[in-house]
């Protein structure tokens, strides 16, 4: 899943700095500038699909359910010999997480998705009434976003070494002294400017 989110990174780190040169695209052609930044998603998004479908062969689908019906078949011809090992030498793996860990892992995520997707909405049109430009507004979502997906391999591997809940009781502080920090700033400085 790090891996995942690190591969993502390019893209929540490129796309809000093409607001500016996507919106003089789409104004060229007579569509709304703001508009512009979906255009490169559409040409990402359609470029990804052609891709997944031309080089993704078996289907990942289809693959499981032949290794289900290969592991089934095994399972059956060693339950007639009567020789239930007969499988090969199993590789151990991760453990299967229990409900109760996906429902506090999926509660995390979301929860740091709203308050992430929250701020990250308000910071252009707040950014934009205030005179910035669109490209500043741009660059200031990017950085945050790097900041989140950069670092995803180094979360996955503490999640591995010390345990998902311990990850996520560690990152509460952090995230709770970011928003006491930012409540209080003035209008128009962030609170580092506001300390001299």
């Amino acid at each position: 899943m790090s891996t995942v989110l690190f591969a993502t990174t390019l893209g929540a780190v490129a796309g809000p700095m093409l607001v500016t040169p996507a919106g003089e695209v789409a104004h060229a052609w007579g569509v709304p500038r703001l508009a512009g930044p979906f255009l490169p998603a559409v040409a990402a998004f359609a470029a990804t699909a052609a891709l997944l479908a031309c080089l993704l062969r078996p289907g990942p689908l289809r693959l499981a359910q032949a290794l289900t019906a290969r592991a089934a078949s095994a399972a059956d011809e060693g339950a007639d010999t009567g020789d239930a090992g007969s499988g090969g030498p199993r590789v151990a793996g991760p453990a299967p997480a229990g409900h109760h860990d996906v429902v506090v892992g999926t509660t995390v995520t979301v929860l740091a998705q709203v308050v992430m997707i929250a701020v990250m909405t308000m910071t252009p049109m707040h950014m934009l009434a205030h005179s910035h430009t669109a490209q500043a507004a741009g660059l200031v979502i990017s950085l945050p976003a790097g900041a989140v997906f950069l670092p995803s391999p180094l979360t996955g591997l503490l999640v591995d070494r010390i345990g998902g809940r311990r990850v996520a009781r560690a990152s509460g502080p952090p995230l709770l002294a970011a928003g006491v920090l930012a409540a209080p700033s003035p209008a128009g400085r962030p609170p580092c400017w506001s300390c001299r």
